[in-house]
């Protein structure tokens, strides 16, 4: 199964940089990450997270069942990111990383290739989180 969350949607939050969602997106992921074994007694189950930073489409589709939903490449990517993610990790484009980056937000990193549709894109398995801006959301 898989669930899709996104970090400042549907309205720009003037309070917060695009370095900063991309930050607070990222440490959902390892939190979730963290959690699993707790909540789930199944040593096989590992959650996959993807990571993706861009500009999206949104707008509530439906007449009987309105639901929010999200449109264009950008959502695509973010798919790709997980479905080629490795279990139990999280990975991040490199829009992402630039982001964080930018932000001075400090997290160690392996990096990887990964082929998204007939290309080798450079992708990014956060290992571990030295962020202080995420230590006071905690």
């Amino acid at each position: 199964d898989a669930y899709f969350i996104s970090s400042g949607c549907p309205i720009e939050d003037s309070n917060l940089s695009p370095d900063q969602h991309a930050m607070r997106a990222v440490e959902v992921a390892l939190a979730l990450q963290r959690i699993v074994p707790a909540v789930c007694d199944d040593g096989s189950v590992h959650m996959r997270c993807g990571i993706h930073t861009g500009n999206v489409i949104a707008g509530v589709v439906g007449k009987k069942g309105p639901r929010f939903h999200l449109f264009g490449p950008n959502v695509e990517y973010a798919n790709r990111m997980e479905s080629t993610g490795v279990p139990g990790k999280v990975q991040i484009s490199f829009p992402t990383k630039q982001w964080l980056d930018i932000g001075g937000h400090d997290y160690i990193f392996e990096d990887r290739a990964v082929d998204m549709g007939g290309r080798h894109d450079k992708t990014f398995l956060v290992t571990r989180s030295k962020a202080r801006a995420a230590k006071k959301i905690r």
